[in-house]
């Protein structure tokens, strides 16, 4: 079952928790999976004051990803 967050700097954020993906739609369109992202992590993101930041310094340089689209 996909969950849904709010972020400014994309569509929201979904995490697939079955698989521990992590979908984000960039504002340009650009689709990205990044793996193995833990619940935990994406509640992290969730409570941050600054999403785009969790996500520039935390997912991004600590999960592998895959360009959708």
């Amino acid at each position: 079952m996909k969950k849904e967050y709010a972020i400014k700097c994309c569509k929201p954020l979904s995490l697939f928790p079955d698989t521990e993906i992590v979908r984000i739609i960039y504002q340009s369109g650009a689709v990205y999976d990044y793996l193995k992202v833990p619940a935990d992590i994406v509640s992290q993101c969730k409570e941050a004051k600054s999403k785009g930041k969790f996500l520039n310094t935390v997912i991004k340089p600590r999960f592998q990803y895959h360009k959708i689209s």
